[in-house]
């Protein structure tokens, strides 16, 4: 059968068992509920909406509710292949919705199928209504191409991954998608967003949105729209390429708040030009700024602001609870009196133009009342207020604050430390960088803490001074631990290395290692044992039990050879017996008609079984360590052999 064959079958005969499972497009049995699965809806025209603008307007605005109609589950594996044959079958508008179920994994690159124009990927969120609150399912996507003409949307999902790739030359959008991610694209587009790292060539944005950023950020040039905030929360640093804002008209002005928490502040640095255009009010022109504010989001958190959160909370959200103080404004930092970098702008950039861009704004504390205060370079301005200095340091251009609220009738000037910087050299990320690979480790009892070497861009960095070490998830064996860097000096953010710790074989499972199977008795890291459990093939004509034995690294002592270990291994005809057998179980050896040698290197054996050594050949020899022939003539007696058996030293 074709593919439009079987999707024809499966949407109308739909095959459903009563403990949830069907089949798949291959004619396997699985369970939508349980396996890893995706629910298909398909966008079409409805109530005078095309299925492009339906598909626009999910997630951002109300639409027919026949507009988007679901058309099956899928394993996630065969989604693509689905979508592919649906659209060839019922030469269908080509947009689609995929939903991430709970189970649902992505391996390999996530696209757009071959025979569709868009798709939006929403994530599994377990919504809580009473609440309004938004607890959204990690799901791992690393890779993501969209060809040429064909656009990708994550929506509402939340995505955990070391690094996430974007490429192909086809659109990108990111609404309300959090990456917790490394994120490398060319170009894409914000309609809200959260990032743990962003590095690309070109930013899009819609109105009104806000782009929160934990670690990193840095784009050769943004077409944004002016309506926009930009959040780097505390530590997190912005590298501004070129920002143009010059085709729209709207009186906004693009907003960057840079947290702070006392610990760690977020960083700006405006590395291209603010083509930032202008806009008219009340009949006059102005030139548009970009207002740059100091957030406090300690405050903000003791008030319980929402988007004063860990932005990778499963319950974040961008909205403002409905309270008096309800915008980003209100935390503005309150000024006191320190010495403190505000922005740094690239030393090649026009210096006068780049500052008359910038508004800077804090708040101060004047007897208990609230007052916020334009922050201004004071060489611009000299001749505009009484008394100002030039306030030129070095690469250094300090500041001054307008007071409005002293005097009511006469405003003045007053000189504060801070500044902004010029200068050449902004801090790289570090989020690209090359981590050595960790082969698995063995745990010991301990965390565990591999070196690594750390390289970028060919060089090899060094730990202390442009990085720092910490561990994760690396105290329990049969984990997934990471190696975490985190930038210092010239380089910031943070790169993962992942490497697995070894699992210690449990109690009860049986292991193949060699010719001989083992059957774990004692569990541990340290100090394990083991007893043979079976030949790897009965067909062995020669077993030796050793000391010790390794399984998945670790090493178990080998104590006991068990009940039945070799019953029926008629070609064997030599064993060896290492130095830690306490014990040979009942029937050991029985039906061994070929075995003639049997050497005892243990000195600690102190059972034998019943019937372990019946049926071995009557010409058998048992060699025992000479110290314990007599203990062992008397342990090995009536064990099933024949009185022609003889053991010796």
């Amino acid at each position: 059968m074709s593919d439009e064959d079987i999707v024809e079958m499966l949407s109308r005969i739909w095959v459903y068992s009563e403990d949830g499972t069907t089949q798949d497009m291959n004619g396997k049995i699985w369970n939508p509920d349980k396996d890893n699965a995706v629910d298909l809806q398909e966008f079409r025209d409805c109530e005078g909406m095309s299925a492009k603008e339906i598909f626009e307007a999910c997630g951002r605005a109300e639409f027919p509710d026949g507009g988007c109609v679901w058309i099956n589950v899928a394993p996630t594996a065969q989604a693509e292949r689905y979508i592919n044959a649906y659209q060839k079958k019922n030469n269908a508008s080509g947009y689609y919705l995929m939903n991430m179920k709970a189970n649902t994994k992505i391996s390999g690159t996530l696209t757009v199928p071959s025979a569709a124009k868009a798709l939006k990927i929403e994530g599994q969120n377990n919504y809580d209504e009473s609440t309004d609150t938004d607890n959204f399912v990690p799901v791992s996507i690393s890779s993501v191409n969209v060809p040429a003409g064909k656009k990708l949307s994550l929506s509402r999902i939340l995505v955990k991954a070391n690094t996430l790739t974007f490429t192909g030359s086809g659109e990108v959008e990111l609404m309300n998608a959090r990456l917790n991610a490394n994120v490398t694209a060319d170009k894409i587009k914000i309609a809200d967003a959260v990032v743990k790292s962003l590095n690309c060539k070109e930013l899009t944005s819609e109105e009104g949105v806000c782009l929160v950023v934990s670690e990193y950020l840095n784009f050769e040039k943004a077409v944004i729209n002016p309506e926009i905030t930009i959040y780097g929360q505390p530590g997190a640093y912005l590298k501004f390429g070129e920002i143009d804002s010059a085709e729209y008209s709207q009186t906004a002005i693009p907003q960057i708040y840079l947290g702070t928490n006392g610990k760690q502040t977020a960083q700006l640095y405006i590395g291209g030009a603010l083509k930032l255009g202008t806009y008219e009010t009340e009949g006059e022109t102005y030139s548009r700024n970009l207002i740059v504010r100091q957030f406090d989001t300690k405050e903000a958190q003791a008030a319980g602001v929402p988007v004063s959160k860990d932005c990778f909370d499963p319950t974040y959200r961008y909205a403002w609870d409905e309270t008096e103080d309800n915008d980003w404004f209100y935390f503005t930092k309150i000024y006191k009196n320190e010495e403190i970098n505000l922005v740094t702008v690239n030393a090649s950039l026009d210096e006068e133009y780049s500052t008359n861009r910038l508004l800077a704004q804090f708040r101060f504390d004047v007897n208990g009342e609230k007052k916020y205060g334009v922050v201004l370079p004071r060489y611009i301005h000299l001749d505009e207020f009484e008394g100002l200095t030039a306030g030129i340091d070095g690469n250094k251009h300090r500041l001054f604050y307008v007071d409005w609220w002293t005097n009511e009738e006469k405003i003045k000037a007053v000189e504060i430390p801070a500044y902004y910087e010029f200068s050449g050299q902004s801090l790289n990320s570090i989020a690209s960088a090359q981590i050595s690979t960790i082969k698995t480790q063995l745990y010991a009892g301990k965390a565990l803490k591999p070196s690594v070497t750390v390289t970028l861009n060919g060089k090899k960095l060094k730990a202390g001074t442009d990085y720092t070490v910490s561990y994760a998830n690396n105290t329990k064996a049969g984990s997934t631990a990471s190696v975490i860097i985190t930038g210092k000096g010239n380089y910031v953010g943070t790169a993962i290395q992942n490497f697995e710790i070894a699992a210690i074989p449990a109690k009860g499972k049986v292991y193949t290692s060699g010719n001989l199977k083992y059957k774990v008795t004692k569990s541990a890291y340290k100090n394990g044992t083991v007893s043979v459990y079976a030949p790897a093939e009965k067909t062995l004509t020669s077993a030796s039990v050793p000391a010790t034995v390794k399984i998945n690294g670790y090493t178990f002592n080998v104590t006991a050879i068990g009940d039945k270990a070799f019953n029926g291994c008629t070609k064997l005809k030599k064993v060896t017996i290492g130095s830690k057998v306490t014990t040979i179980g009942k029937q050991a050896f029985n039906g061994c008609k070929a075995l003639t040698s049997i050497t005892v290197n243990s000195k600690v054996l102190k059972t034998v079984g019943a019937s372990a050594l019946k049926g071995i050949s009557a010409k058998a020899v048992i060699k025992v360590p000479a110290a314990k022939l007599s203990a062992y003539q008397k342990l090995f007696k009536g064990k099933g052999q024949k009185n022609s058996v003889k053991i010796t030293k």
